[in-house]
């Protein structure tokens, strides 16, 4: 075997162990990343300023023909009373009827409410964004994928 054969099988065996080696390390990475902690409980957890200046903290279930859907903890005391009606227990805050309960623990109630649209002068939603090396490389791949085709047209 001549010396340029033997560099060039070489060669030929460095490109794919590299390749390969380039790709366990950015699957890797995206594997052992830990992601999102799921939970049981379905919503996105909001800040909401509503007409008259009252602020809420709360998780939005729905959206639902301009009306949102949230569940809020209400703190349990002297003034608030849970009443059963046909089936459903309603949360009353002195006297008032503020949503119907979905869980009552020993210290608040968690309570459904339903606040028109119109009401919600202000609504932040609080979320976070993952990246990891999978959409790092995806992104960076599509960056390219749309310069090549940008520049055949």
């Amino acid at each position: 075997m001549s010396v340029s054969a033997h560099s060039r099988t070489r060669r030929g065996l460095l490109v794919p162990t590299l390749g390969c080696l380039i790709i366990t390390f950015l699957a890797s990475g995206c594997a052992t990343t830990s992601g999102w902690y799921f939970a049981d409980e379905p919503g996105v957890p909001v800040d909401m300023r509503l007409e008259g200046d009252e602020t809420l903290s709360a998780t939005l279930v729905e959206l639902s023909n301009g009306t949102l859907v949230i569940d809020t903890s209400i703190e349990r005391g002297e003034d608030v009373e849970v009443i059963r009606r046909g089936g459903v227990d309603y949360v009353y805050v002195r006297g008032v009827a503020a949503g119907t309960a979905v869980e009552i623990r020993d210290f608040d109630i968690v309570t459904r409410q339903r606040v028109p649209l119109c009401e919600a002068d202000d609504l932040t939603v609080r979320s976070r964004g993952y990246l990891g090396w999978g959409s790092a490389v995806a992104g960076v791949l599509t960056f390219f994928l749309l310069r090549v085709v940008e520049d055949s047209q």
